[in-house]
């Protein structure tokens, strides 16, 4: 399968609606979604996010949507909006994947990887590979 990432459209949107919601309105069915700062966001914009539909590695070589920041190793948001895989992300992407890995099952996410609030905790890294499993 070739790799699939595409920026999401630019959309010029007025009244954003709740961090909480951004996740699923900027990362489609089917898709897994990373964005560089918490609250599903990048550089203050949701649309600015990097996705996949079958894996990404290493992320490093793509930039968020409509900025020029590099999306490997500076995700602190993530969500797995994918139909039916668990969503995995991992540190390294050296070969492939390796490294430590945290899964998400489907519709899940966690809106700041850095605290200890949500699904993903305890984390010292920011992924650079991703797949869905």
């Amino acid at each position: 399968m070739t790799f699939i990432a595409l920026a999401a459209p630019l959309v010029a949107l007025f009244g954003f609606a709740a961090p909480a919601s951004a996740a699923p309105s900027y990362c489609s069915l089917g898709r897994a979604c990373v964005w560089d700062d918490p609250d599903f966001n990048t550089n203050g914009s949701y649309a600015g996010v990097l996705w996949f539909e079958y894996y990404v590695t290493p992320m490093s070589n793509y930039n968020y949507a409509g900025t020029s920041v590099t999306a490997g190793n500076t995700a602190d948001s993530w969500f797995n909006n994918g139909r039916y895989s668990v969503a995995c992300f991992y540190d390294t992407a050296t070969n492939g994947y390796g490294g430590s890995s945290v899964c998400l099952n489907t519709n899940q996410g966690d809106g700041n990887i850095e605290n200890s609030a949500g699904i993903v905790q305890g984390l010292a890294w920011d992924p650079n590979a991703a797949k869905f499993i």
